[in-house]
This record gives C-alpha cells, sequence and structure tokens, in this order.
C-alpha cells in the first residue's frame, strides 16, 4: 500500500507527464537558468580580470553598438524584407543576440542585481500592464491610440 506522499507524487506524475518529460529533454540540451549563465559570464570574466566595475558605461556603450550593427542588417526595408533578411543572415542575427545576452548578464553581476529576478519581475510587471484581452493584435503606444496600463507615479 502507498503513503499519502508516494499517492500524492504517483498522482502528479500522472497529470503532469508531458511536462516532466519536456524539463528531462531540456536538460540532455544542457539546460541553464538565469542565474547559472550570469555566473558562468562572471567566472569567465573573473578568469581574464576583467571584472571591474567601472566598465559598466563602458558595456552599455558596446549594448548601443551590437544594438546598431544589428540595426543596419535590417534598416531602411519593409517588415517582408527585414524578415527575409533575417532568415539569410541567421548565424550574424544569433551573434548579435548572444552577445547583447552576454553583455547584459555582464552589467547584471558588476551592478549586483539578479538578472533572473529581474526577468520575473518585469514579466509579472507587462502581465498586468497588458492584459491580452485588451491588447491581442494591438500595439502598446499610448500616445499613438495603444493599451498601456502602467501606473503613473
Amino acid at each position: 500500500m502507498l503513503s499519502d506522499r508516494e499517492n500524492t507524487l504517483k498522482h502528479i506524475w500522472r497529470k503532469n507527464r508531458k511536462l516532466f518529460e519536456t524539463i528531462i529533454k531540456i536538460e540532455n540540451y544542457n539546460y541553464i537558468t538565469m542565474k547559472e549563465a550570469q555566473a558562468q559570464v562572471q567566472r569567465f570574466n573573473d578568469k581574464r580580470d576583467w571584472s571591474t566595475a567601472h566598465s559598466i558605461k563602458d558595456l552599455l556603450l558596446n549594448m548601443s553598438e551590437e544594438i546598431g550593427e544589428f540595426w543596419n542588417l535590417i534598416k531602411g526595408v519593409d517588415t517582408e524584407t527585414q524578415q527575409r533578411l533575417l532568415k539569410e543572415n541567421k548565424d550574424e542575427a544569433e551573434n548579435f543576440i548572444g552577445d547583447m545576452i552576454y553583455l547584459i548578464y555582464k552589467v547584471a553581476y558588476l551592478s549586483g542585481v539578479d538578472s533572473e529576478k529581474g526577468f520575473n519581475d518585469v514579466m509579472k510587471e507587462y502581465e498586468k500592464r497588458f492584459p491580452v484581452e485588451q491588447t491581442k493584435g494591438k500595439h502598446a503606444n499610448k500616445l499613438a491610440g495603444g493599451i498601456d496600463l502602467k501606473e503613473e507615479k
């Protein structure tokens, strides 16, 4: 006879089997959390003595440069052409995204910020600010008639 705990676990497994199998598959692809990625970036920089707080402003400038490089790939063309260019230059786009994620994690650890907590907090805020039933298929620019329920301070 199974204990209450064992029955509960068995019930959870049955109801969530597909989710658990997905998680197991993800783990086989070296899934890491945002905290682990941030720590990995810090270890990489610490080994090279690149963890200097005075460089935060330079990292932010570097992010602007990266955004400019990515923008150069798709500037001045319509949305359809942008999508085509992104498909044709997928490796370059992935490199840009990787550079930006690296820089975000570096700025986060140098600033003493938990990137995972920051991301989760922002997503919770966005869920409140942009409810699906009011924003689906619409933009969020209030000045142009969009929906943004951000509370004014």
